[in-house]
């Protein structure tokens, strides 16, 4: 969350490609402050009101920002947990129905409604800078196409600031629909992807400002960059940011707190995935020992099994292909926990020594 500033903060001029609009939003915000904005119930009610309200995307958007700058309060309780053992969509919900949030709540509901509204939107981690001074706490915040340019919102400060402790709301339209070029003077993503730019501005340089200018070295195609990124599961997302951020081989206090919690999220979804291919490898183990039952026990009623001989056969194969998938799931597991690893090798050693069992069957056999 913002602290209170006495200084004006003054920015750059907007580039022409993500160029401010010069129109008014009295007639929006007016309607956003009426009784029937207040009483809506859910997200979907909400989206329902802006979307009856409002036909352009920048209108729709404008009412997400004002709604939430008037209607949701920051939760100074809570700033300062680093660990939240909530979901993103438990905490978007909560902070609806609260009306009182942290910036990850409200990043969460506007992204809802622009999902909602057909606007194409992404919720950006990072962390801030004011007058300066470094806040190393993570921070999230809003991007969104309109009329096909991407822009950037922060309803967090929009709606206000902490002075002593406190939330004071009071309504700040400087963070809204702001200029990528404009918003890096406070707000880094994590990932350089993020911010929009063709020459993205390096951690170390948004650090230290002008003492130490150094940016990333290679220009990037962001459109392109996005919708690979985008493409990629949860997990390559994760640890193709990790790379990106440590490719200027530098490190702050944010970015620490962002490794570590990326390194745990990757760990974390290893051993999942390693669960995953174990729990497949011993629904297929035990199919296969369900087929070889099979098998066994037709043969010992019927004795005269040249008449039997295909179906036996089938079984076995079946038996065959369940346990050779068996091993095929167990090579798939990369660095498994030490009692996985047990469990593994005996798995293992079953599935082999029932398809020796079962080559010597199809010998007997045939």
């Amino acid at each position: 969350m913002k602290a209170f500033v006495s200084a004006i903060l003054f920015f750059l001029l907007p580039s022409i490609i993500f160029s401010q609009t010069n129109r008014t939003w009295n007639d929006v915000d007016r309607t956003m402050l009426s009784t029937g904005a207040k009483k809506v119930q859910s997200i979907g009610q909400l989206s329902n009101f802006i979307n009856e309200n409002f036909s352009h995307d920048s209108e729709k958007i404008r009412a997400m920002y004002v709604w939430l700058a008037y209607n949701i309060d920051y939760d100074t309780r809570t700033s300062d947990n680093l660990t939240r053992e909530e979901t993103d969509s438990e905490i978007t919900l909560k902070t609806f129905q609260k009306r009182k949030g942290i910036c990850e709540g409200y990043a969460g509901i506007m992204d809802s409604l622009c999902q909602l509204s057909a606007i194409p939107s992404h919720i950006i981690s990072g962390y801030t800078k004011q007058e300066g001074e470094i806040d190393p706490l993570p921070h999230a915040w809003i991007a969104a196409r309109i009329d096909s340019y991407w822009y950037l919102f922060d309803p967090t400060w929009g709606a206000g600031s902490v002075i002593n402790n406190r939330f004071v709301q009071q309504f700040d339209e400087q963070y809204f629909m702001v200029p990528p070029a404009t918003m890096i003077n406070t707000h880094i993503p994590y990932d350089p992807i993020w911010q929009f730019l063709r020459f993205p501005m390096s951690h170390k340089t948004f650090t230290h400002s002008a003492e130490e200018s150094e940016n990333y070295s290679a220009m990037f195609d962001f459109n392109d960059s996005i919708d690979y990124h985008l493409q990629l599961s949860q997990k390559e997302q994760w640890e193709n940011e990790l790379r990106r951020m440590s490719e200027n081989d530098f490190s702050n206090k944010a970015l620490e707190i962002r490794t570590a919690f990326l390194t745990e999220a990757l760990y974390v979804a290893g051993l999942n995935k390693s669960i995953q291919y174990f729990n497949e490898a011993t629904n297929l183990y035990n199919r296969g020992v369900s087929k070889y039952n099979d098998y066994a026990e037709f043969r010992n009623k019927n004795k005269q099994v040249s008449s039997y001989k295909g179906h036996l056969n089938r079984l076995l194969l079946e038996a065959e292909d369940s346990l050779s998938g068996t091993i095929e799931a167990l090579l798939r597991i990369q660095n498994p926990p030490g009692e996985m690893k047990q469990n593994m090798y005996v798995l293992r050693q079953n599935s082999m020594k029932l398809l020796k069992q079962i080559e010597n069957e199809r010998d007997t056999l045939n």
